[in-house]
């Protein structure tokens, strides 16, 4: 007897449970056939979007130059004929930013197939020469370009100034005094000034095309110097002037010394 209750409470603990039918079995199926499509459409556009002509960069308009062309911009941004999903603009500014000539670039993707590219330019401000060398540099002096002339511009002259890169900078103070003293001369005197140079000896001269010199020394009260070597060439005809000490300024004349 305690034998056949044993085996009765074994036999309903210890049997095997039956099969329990799933629900929904053929929804379930058919929402995986569904999904497995998708993916394999998703996946389809995915490969198949970047390669279609329907989604390559077609125009690309260019604002804000004057130093660079379009084309010149196009080129850099490398945008022309590419899909539109590669032409991501934080890393198409990056790229232009990388050119000397650029300082600031914004680019819009249009779904039209149209890139927009707005940029600031560094201009050239001042010639920057060396014994070696000949560089254009902005107001920042940021060295945009190393020439093998001299442009149109106010330059400075430092022969045993080191060599530059483009991307990197000059002195500042040299490039501030050369600009300070620019801007005060007279306009019928700028076109005849040929550079500025400096030498730690006697500081900074100014020489010209039209036969005279002006020593302006060193370069405290720049504003002031200018001021007097402007009155100074407006009133006389000389061959020198010195304004490194500007409130007793001496000058010499054709004729006279005084």
């Amino acid at each position: 007897m305690r034998r056949f209750f044993w085996l009765s409470v074994g036999r309903l603990f210890l049997r095997e449970p039956r099969p329990v039918r799933a629900r929904f079995t053929g929804f379930r199926l058919v929402l995986r056939g569904v999904l497995l499509l998708l993916l394999v459409v998703v996946g389809f556009a995915a490969y198949a979007a970047p390669r279609s002509s329907a989604f390559k960069v077609q125009h690309v308009l260019v604002e804000g130059t004057e130093q660079l062309s379009t084309g010149e911009v196009t080129r850099l941004s490398g945008v022309s004929g590419v899909s539109l999903w590669q032409a991501l603009p934080a890393t198409v500014e990056a790229r232009l930013e990388r050119a000397p000539y650029i300082a600031r670039a914004e680019v819009d993707v249009g779904l039209s197939r149209t890139v927009h590219i707005a940029v600031t330019e560094r201009v050239p401000r001042a010639v920057w020469r060396t014994a070696r060398a000949i560089y254009l540099v902005d107001e920042t002096g940021y060295v945009i370009e190393e020439v093998s002339s001299t442009l149109r511009l106010p330059t400075i002259e430092i022969a045993d100034a080191p060599a530059l890169r483009v991307g990197e900078k000059v002195d500042a103070v040299h490039l501030v005094f050369l600009l300070t003293l620019y801007a005060e001369l007279p306009d019928e005197v700028r076109p005849v000034v040929e550079k500025l140079t400096y030498s730690t000896a006697t500081g900074y001269t100014l020489v010209s095309t039209a036969g005279w010199t002006a020593v302006l020394g060193d370069v405290e009260r720049v504003g002031v110097k200018a001021q007097v070597l402007r009155q100074v060439l407006t009133r006389r005809r000389v061959t020198f002037v010195d304004v490194s000490s500007p409130t007793t300024p001496y000058y010499r004349t054709a004729r006279s010394h005084r």
